[in-house]
């Protein structure tokens, strides 16, 4: 029979979220900061690298959907719009 699911505050999540955040720069990895405060406050590992995720926009393949992200792809795609405009008029004043 298994356990039944505890349910932890959002206010408990979000503080458990910013002290991975907080600690991460002073840890070799994300993971271990998330094994350090999963020590600290007796929160599974998993559960505390779930809530990390959601809050950093990681999906499960890893790839990060944050608005940082979905920025500069549409900032890149737009100079390369630019460079390939620009190609095109050299190009054309060349020929």
């Amino acid at each position: 029979m298994s356990r039944p699911r505890r349910r932890y505050p959002e206010a408990v999540r979000d503080s458990a979220v910013q002290m991975v955040l907080a600690l991460e720069p002073d840890m070799p990895s994300r993971w271990a900061a998330i094994e350090t405060v999963s020590a600290r406050t007796g929160i599974h590992t998993s559960t505390v690298r779930t809530w990390v995720r959601a809050a950093v926009g990681v999906t499960v393949r890893g790839q990060s959907d944050s608005a940082e992200v979905r920025r500069l792809r549409a900032e890149l795609d737009a100079l390369s719009i630019t460079l390939q405009n620009v190609v095109t008029q050299l190009r054309g004043s060349s020929a």
